[in-house]
């Protein structure tokens, strides 16, 4: 997306929430750049739509301090702060056209004559693509078509930030795919500065720009949504953005032969090795492995020669047509491994897996964060390799 430097910046400094003795956004520190489309995603309760909600004016702000361009808007009424909400359940009036549900409030929020409204609604229901439905009531049009309406009474006044509290939660399946498709069109056509809600992670890292993971009211991180996928800060994020999501092992790391290992044991009285790459800077000791479904590989299906492969006894098999999802045990822990969907397996086989050394991740049991990625030793040898040649 190509920044829009007209657009409205937005500052979170220390934003908190606080409702009597509960806690429900601390310290939330977020700088969201002009004409930026920004995903706020985390599980049910985590403070993501108390945070739209506070930026919408719709909550008071226990702590910190919120601008909009350098303005503090803490004290401002929402109506002085011109932002446009959608909601979930897109709150249209059922008796209403869809020319006036788009058009209606625009006299309150602005000097409008009634020419500049027709026109601002007529373009709207173009680039939404709802001109023909313009004379319809709400009853008349899909759920999809509905949502379209609710996007374009927002868009008709033009406002320097748009909210989107998860637009597209009561769509079907199918519906919620061409949405996405359709909200990301549209941002880049509009370039408004957006903040959106979603609890479905799909729907963030196909749409944010950059995509805050949030977890019991507290930033976890922040970042283009591939550079979370990549490089999770800690075990949450690496388990909650991913599906399926990531495997944890616990294992061992010492060195042989100046080689780094990390040592697991199977439950069975033998054990697997994994090798990091690049000699990494982590201390001997008791960690969390972590690593990806589609970074695990029957051994036969892999090049590379592990020093001592994960035994899996298979539980379950789950073909999905593109992929197939293999379950078992292993030191207690449910793992999954996404294989070619023609590799022959059933329940109660054993396959030897061999974990790409370039995909892996260490994370602290103790306090949950990540301490390496082999992502980033890998791109190191790239670069020696690069400035060597």
């Amino acid at each position: 997306m190509t920044s829009n430097t007209d657009a409205t910046p937005i500052t979170l400094d220390g934003i908190g929430k606080q409702y009597g003795d509960v806690t429900a956004v601390t310290d939330l520190d977020v700088a969201i750049q002009p004409g930026e489309f920004l995903v706020i995603v985390g599980p049910s309760g985590c403070g993501k739509s108390t945070t739209l909600r506070m930026i919408a004016g719709l909550e008071d702000i226990t702590s910190g301090e919120l601008r909009f361009d350098g303005t503090v808007m803490n004290d401002l009424e929402p109506k002085d702060r011109n932002v446009a909400m959608v909601f979930q359940n897109y709150a249209l009036y059922p008796h209403m056209s869809v020319a006036r549900n788009m058009s209606f409030g625009m006299n309150s929020a602005g000097d409008y004559t009634q020419d500049e409204i027709d026109q601002r609604v007529e373009e709207a229901a173009e680039t939404l693509g709802i001109s023909a439905y313009l004379d319809r009531k709400p009853n008349q049009l899909s759920g999809g078509e509905r949502q379209r309406v609710a996007i374009g009474r927002a868009l008709v006044r033009d406002p320097d930030v748009l909210l989107l509290d998860e637009p597209l939660s009561n769509l079907d399946a199918k519906l919620r795919v061409e949405m996405r498709s359709e909200l990301a069109a549209l941002h880049d056509k509009v370039q408004t500065t957006s903040v959106y809600v979603t609890h479905d992670q799909t729907e963030a890292m196909t749409l944010g720009d950059r995509v805050a993971v949030l977890d019991d009211g507290e930033l976890q991180q922040i970042d283009p949504p591939q550079e979370l996928y990549d490089r999770p800060t800690n075990r949450f994020v690496g388990e909650f953005i991913g599906s399926p999501q990531m495997n944890f092992l616990p294992v061992d790391i010492r060195t042989s032969n100046t080689q780094r290992l990390a040592t697991g044991e199977t439950g069975e009285a033998t054990s697997f090795e994994v090798a990091l790459g690049g000699a990494p800077q982590v201390e001997s000791g008791r960690y969390t492995l972590g690593v990806r479904p589609e970074d695990l590989y029957p051994v036969d299906t892999f090049d590379h020669s592990p020093r001592e492969p994960i035994t899996l006894e298979v539980d379950m098999t789950e073909p999905l047509g593109d992929v197939k999802l293999v379950y078992g045990m292993l030191a207690g822990q449910e793992i999954t491994v996404q294989v070619d969907p023609h590799y022959e397996v059933e329940k109660g086989e054993r396959i030897e897996l061999v974990a790409d050394p370039n995909k892996l991740h260490l994370f602290d049991q103790q306090t949950g964060d990540c301490v390496y990625h082999s992502h980033d030793v890998a791109e190191e040898q790239q670069v020696e390799q690069g400035s060597q040649s």
